[in-house]
């Protein structure tokens, strides 16, 4: 039987006290006490010959996934942990929503000492502890203005997503897709950073975090046995995978045979189907997404992509993609939008693509 740990208990007292006491104070002990972790028994080495421990983040209700995701695991023997997604209908992410808001709506509160306040915008500057070596709380609570007094609203209407460090178009109706914040973006990335913040005060030194909609190489343990030391020993992500982006850019870190993928410092890499954090990297990574105004500001790859760019990550990104997102289900982030995005890639020899050819034939 796997192991499970309470994490996502949906009741409405728990709820009340978030409202009563203030969002941001009872979140760590929600977050302590609500996620539901799922462990396989099956005993391996290490996740895909690199990683101390394998996640795979998924909603409860998506078994049609995770029964793919087991045919995934046994095909190359690996021990992975389910946890279990917030779903974008969790009165949560309503509160999640609203402080956000609030957040974009009151007076300038982060700034540096040398700083001049803005009296129209909230002013921004990075936290100064993300080299810090200490225990992460999932929230650095002392920052985030509290939901006291903050009527729950039952209505959820999308705001515009935040670009670069902390830019807002004004007229979110005029935005494409893909840069409106919606309910399913916030739950989104509330549910990798329990992972996340997982990780940041493990002990393990390399870990996977994978979502349930993908599909992997047969021979992905040799691809990485044979670039992963090329790695340089300060790196923080590895993406093993991408979406939107040319991340053959820059020249891979070394020449690899014809056959092997290749490793290359990250452009701009898209989407969080699959990518290894250090254990230094996630508590980089933590430290930035759990920062107001900065959190759930945008969807989590978005940010991702953006402490990417602006160099407040060491990322790397295998190429060709070693796993991708199959897109043969609805997607639960773009609600409305089938399986997804555009952007397809296609395996060589991908382990639920070839069961599905021979079934079919």
């Amino acid at each position: 039987m796997p192991v499970k740990i309470p994490c996502l208990i949906a009741r409405r007292s728990v709820l009340l006290l978030l409202v009563a006491f203030g969002f941001f104070v009872l979140l760590p002990f929600w977050q302590n006490a609500n996620n539901n972790i799922h462990q396989t028994d099956t005993d391996s080495s290490l996740g895909l010959g690199v990683a101390d421990a394998i996640y795979v983040i998924s909603l409860p209700a998506r078994h049609d996934r995770r029964k793919d995701m087991e045919k995934i695991r046994l095909s190359l023997n690996l021990s992975w942990t389910y946890v279990d997604a917030l779903p974008s209908a969790n009165p949560l992410v309503g509160i999640m929503m609203q402080w956000i808001t609030l957040v974009r709506n009151r007076p300038p509160y982060l700034t540096r000492s040398d700083d001049s306040p803005s009296p129209d915008k909230t002013s921004f500057s990075w936290p100064e502890d993300a080299e810090t070596m200490n225990e992460l709380d999932f929230w650095n609570v002392d920052p985030w203005p509290s939901l006291f007094g903050v009527p729950i609203s039952s209505s959820l209407q999308p705001l515009a997503s935040a670009t670069q460090d902390f830019t807002i178009a004004s007229n979110a109706s005029k935005l494409p897709e893909h840069l409106i914040l919606t309910p399913s973006r916030v739950a989104c990335w509330y549910s990798h950073l329990c992972v996340i913040q997982k990780i940041a005060n493990s002990g393990d030194s390399v870990s996977i975090i994978l979502e349930d909609d993908i599909d992997m190489e047969r021979d992905i343990h040799a691809h990485l046995r044979h670039i992963w030391p090329n790695l340089p020993p300060d790196w923080d992500i590895v993406f093993l995978g991408h979406c939107w982006s040319n991340e053959a850019l820059h020249p891979p870190l070394a020449l690899a045979e014809h056959h092997y993928a290749r490793i290359h410092k990250s452009v701009s890499p898209k989407c969080t189907h699959a990518y290894a954090v250090s254990r230094k990297g996630a508590r980089r990574l933590l430290v930035h997404l759990r920062y107001p105004p900065f959190a759930f500001s945008r969807a989590i790859d978005q940010a991702i992509a953006w402490l990417v760019e602006s160099g407040r990550l060491k990322s790397y990104s295998v190429v060709p993609s070693l796993v991708v997102q199959r897109k043969v289900s609805t997607s639960d982030v773009m609600v409305g939008k089938g399986t997804g995005s555009k952007w397809k890639d296609r395996l060589t020899n991908g382990i639920l693509q070839d069961l599905e050819t021979s079934e079919s034939s």
